[in-house]
């Protein structure tokens, strides 16, 4: 009408489809509210095939258990392309949570996460979640039982996150890997007593696995652990990150793909033998003490381009040495350790010709040194580097903002001084 502004409806013109992959941007809570806007979105966000349920990070809030409950009842898009649950301890024990999971698996979901906080006791899940031919991503934490049966199928999962779960027994797990064909990641988090002592990953289409377990504050967990360890059989793996620091131990075979490593684990020390299958590995990232000598000196890195270490105690220069001589075509390195493990007065000599490892003479490019210490072997090793990498394009040392200004000034101008093959872009960093 005259002398009035009009806001002209031009969302709601839209086709339902596009309206459909709009309100797949929005929080779930938000996609049922459109309900009310007109008679047109009524029914329009029953369709949308993306549903994410989380509690509230408000505490004083009610669970969200209620509202997932009531509104899958009326959701009725025929394949659920990704479904998401994640309760703490306000969603009631007597929740129904098989009955959403088997309504996930009956509308062919194709990613499904749940995470399960609540105070209750770990629980099963349907028998029917084991042969959902459609799933392609399965993420389960915390108060989860695995309890698979026999029956177990699952021909297009390719990516599994099992974090904190329990397990019914030794097999359970090494049931569910021997029946996912095309499983390519696989990632595990343990941090207490789970069922099972040897994790045995056995998976021949496997090329990406995330195994990480911490110490438990409970002296009953701890010697539990004792003796525990990893057995790995992937023919075609290409990354492996092993993180423990249970003491936990690793065993491998036949994996002559692998191109990256991650080893932390600051209380098992492998054997001399341990890291010679991964010889062919092109990056590698390492927790370093003492206990490794053995196992550094031992092997020959002959493709190894990116070396990130992490020093765990202050005996840690001399398996840096072997690592360099080891590596002939190093291109990036970086330390990372921490303020609280300075190297202490170092036994090995950085300063004599005929120890210079080729990789310093001739490849390197990229010296990173995050938490750099100005400490006396700091800067002999920091003066090596810096007086005989022909090759280094860039290098980068972090100074702790807890140094005070004078001492922060004094590294600074010692790094500025210190000799340089090239005029490499050095950079410091608070």
């Amino acid at each position: 009408n005259e002398g009035h502004n009009i806001c002209e409806d031009k969302i709601s013109a839209l086709p339902e489809d596009l309206l459909i992959y709009i309100l797949l941007f929005l929080p779930t809570k938000d996609v049922v509210n459109t309900m009310f806007l007109s008679k047109r979105w009524r029914s329009i966000w029953k369709m949308v095939p993306s549903l994410e349920y989380i509690e509230s990070k408000d505490s004083e809030r009610a669970s969200v258990w209620w509202f997932l409950d009531k509104s899958l009842q009326q959701h009725k898009a025929p394949i659920l392309e990704s479904f998401s649950i994640v309760l703490d301890e306000r969603c009631p024990i007597d929740a129904d949570i098989n009955k959403w999971i088997a309504n996930a698996v009956y509308r062919r979901v194709r990613m499904l996460k749940l995470i399960l906080k609540w105070s209750a006791a770990p629980i099963g899940l349907p028998a029917s979640l084991y042969t959902c031919e459609t799933l392609v991503e399965l993420y389960l934490s915390r108060e989860i039982l695995l309890d698979v049966p026999s029956s177990v199928c699952l021909t297009s999962l390719r990516k599994l996150e099992l974090s904190e779960v329990v397990y019914k027994d030794a097999v359970s797990h090494v049931r569910l890997l021997s029946s996912c064909p095309v499983l390519e990641n696989f990632y595990v988090r343990r941090i207490r007593n789970d069922n099972v002592t040897n994790f045995i990953v056995e998976v021949p289409s496997l090329k990406k696995l995330s195994y990480k377990k911490e110490q438990s504050d409970k002296l009953s967990d701890v010697l539990r652990d004792i003796g525990a360890s990893l057995v790995i059989d992937c023919p075609v793996l290409k990354r492996l990150d092993f993180t423990d620091t249970a003491g936990s131990s690793c065993t491998s075979q036949n994996m002559p793909c692998l191109d990256g490593l991650v080893l932390v684990s600051p209380i098992w020390h492998p054997d001399e033998k341990f890291l010679i299958p991964f010889s062919s590995i092109t990056e590698l990232i390492l927790c370093v003490n003492q206990g490794m000598v053995k196992c550094c000196s031992a092997v020959y890195f002959p493709r190894l381009t990116v070396l990130r270490i992490f020093p765990f105690d202050t005996d840690w220069m001399e398996p840096l040495q072997l690592l360099l001589k080891s590596s002939p075509i190093l291109k990036h390195l970086s330390i990372h350790n921490n303020r609280n493990h300075p190297p202490k007065k170092i036994l090995v000599s950085w300063n004599q010709p005929n120890s210079l490892p080729k990789c310093v003479s001739s490849s390197l490019e990229v010296f990173k040194w995050p938490k750099y210490g100005g400490g006396t072997e700091e800067k002999e090793f920091a003066t090596y580097i810096l007086g005989n990498s022909e090759c280094l394009k860039y290098a980068e040392f972090g100074i702790s903002c807890n140094v005070d200004l004078e001492e922060r000034n004094k590294m600074r101008e010692e790094l500025n001084s210190m000799p340089r093959v090239l005029t490499s872009n050095l950079k410091i960093l608070n």
